[in-house]
């Protein structure tokens, strides 16, 4: 875990779970542009060599193939996210095992499954430290429309090509090819992302 902020955080009672499993983290400081490896309490000693490490009593058991990671804080506000499959290395020689999938900017939120790469590090994977992947260049392409579909007489499904911020949808205003202008949506608004 890396804090891009440049806030202090106390992660006692945060949570990891991937929807099946929960993990209750304990109290532990984590600085701003500091890494802290959680891993569970049985391998602790193993990772510490990378840096700071918090051993977990139970940890979430992912998934080779594709699942998903939610950091919740305390009151169970969504932190941060991801979903991830085979598709997600992006590379298919090191989808067998033995390769992290590491994030490539960590100011960037909203980028998806673009935003992630199999680890470049000899070693499979960069715990404790800067991804092998780490590159701070900005998104300046906007997400693409791929698809628009009619649910109903008043709902739309659009579907793009990477994660969009929530927030600007919402306020945006729409014209389609037959002249209607919609002026204002609902927080209900269905948007998709591969």
């Amino acid at each position: 875990m890396y804090n891009a902020s440049n806030k202090i955080f106390d992660l006692e009672n945060w949570k990891i779970t991937d929807g099946n499993s929960i993990s209750i983290l304990s109290s532990v400081r984590l600085d701003p542009g500091e890494y802290i490896i959680i891993c569970a309490e049985a391998d602790t000693f193993a990772f510490s060599i990378f840096g700071n490490t918090l051993g977990q009593a139970s940890m979430p058991t992912l998934n080779n193939d594709g699942d998903s990671i939610r950091l919740l804080y305390s009151n169970n506000l969504v932190v941060d996210e991801l979903y991830y499959d085979i598709e997600s290395y992006q590379n298919e020689s090191k989808t067998e095992g033995g390769w992290s999938i590491e994030q490539i900017n960590p100011q960037s939120k909203c980028l998806g499954r673009t935003n992630y790469l199999a680890s470049e590090n000899t070693i499979g994977g960069t715990p404790g430290q800067v991804n092998s992947v780490f590159d701070t260049t900005p998104d300046l392409t906007a997400p693409e429309l791929l698809n628009v579909r009619a649910i109903s007489a008043d709902t739309v499904k659009l579907m793009f090509n990477e994660v969009v911020d929530t927030s600007s949808i919402l306020t945006a205003t729409y014209r389609f090819s037959t002249g209607n202008t919609v002026n204002s949506t609902r927080s209900s608004l269905s948007l998709i992302h591969i």
